[in-house]
């Protein structure tokens, strides 16, 4: 059955990859985007996070489904009051006008980030209690509360997707930059990162996606999702320079010295998250499922 699917952030990182999911399973697609050379393959709408409160709920009318990928994540010149504008009120907003349109579902980008972590000494799993810290993730914790509250009305069926560090080819954020350092020559301090890193396939997200869209998965509130395993810093480097055909070149540094050291010029986060453990119980088998392409692992988007 076709269905009609309007996506945010169609453009971006995990937008793309769902947008094309979506085209080649021959559904419907409406771009909700900024400018009208994004995506211009697609059926588009014009929607601007700054102003949400221009888009016209009639463009919504029949609509099925609507993917709320579109979020500012990684973009450290925004002030407090742009994150939350940009994020919260901008998703409230859309939500709103979904609710006016008659859409019957909602999926909604969240972030293990709402549980302010950086590490943790087990895995962390749904019972667990929120603890949002940075900016963008107490934002995205806001719309959650939102959106389930006015899901109880049982007019719309919502599904909220918290996703651990997600890699692909062109990743923003921390894989990218770890992809990149990996792809340099420079000889590493990694040889003894054998921590354990949740993570996640941005093909996986999309196909979850799919799958939501379809009815094949159940809207059922907040989702917690990752691989079905974790990856070391170590694994990372070693994985993506063999697929390079580089040299290793990874020497190894003990924890306590890499952690005053990284301390000391003020990364200490970057610490926790370069030699240290932070897993996520997965409330989604994402390979039974068949979320998982194959073959999918960190060096396969290099």
């Amino acid at each position: 059955m076709t269905i009609n699917i309007a996506i945010t952030g169609a453009s971006g990182f995990c937008g793309s990859a769902i947008l094309e999911k979506c085209q080649n399973a021959q559904h419907n697609i409406l771009s909700l985007q900024r400018r009208a050379d994004q995506n211009p393959s697609v059926r588009s709408v014009h929607f601007d996070l700054a102003g949400a409160v221009e888009l016209n709920s009639e463009s919504l009318r029949n609509i099925d489904v609507v993917v709320h990928a579109a979020a500012v994540a990684h973009n450290k010149g925004k002030n407090k009051t742009e994150i939350f504008k940009l994020n919260e009120e901008a998703t409230k907003i859309l939500f709103d006008k979904c609710l006016e349109a008659g859409v019957k579902k909602f999926i909604f980008f969240s972030t293990v980030g709402v549980y302010g972590k950086n590490s943790f000494n087990r895995a962390i799993s749904l019972s667990d209690s929120e603890n949002p810290v940075s900016r963008y993730a107490h934002s995205k914790y806001n719309c959650e509360q939102y959106l389930l509250d006015h899901s109880k009305m049982g007019l719309i069926e919502v599904s909220i997707l918290r996703l651990p560090l997600t890699y692909g080819r062109n990743a923003p954020g921390k894989f990218g930059l770890l992809s990149k350092l990996a792809k340099t020559s420079l000889p590493l301090p990694f040889s003894g990162a054998e921590n354990t890193r949740s993570m996640i396939a941005v093909d996986t997200v999309a196909n979850l996606v799919l799958q939501i869209c379809e009815g094949k998965l159940p809207a059922r509130g907040i989702e917690l999702v990752a691989d079905a395993r974790p990856y070391s810093t170590r694994e990372l480097i070693e994985s993506i320079r063999i697929k390079e055909g580089a040299p290793r070149k990874l020497f190894y540094v003990t924890k306590p010295l890499m952690k005053f050291a990284l301390t000391a010029v003020g990364h200490a986060a970057a610490y926790e998250q370069l030699y240290e453990d932070l897993e996520f119980e997965s409330t989604i088998d994402v390979n039974a499922t068949g979320c998982v392409d194959a073959n999918t692992a960190p060096a396969d988007y290099t």
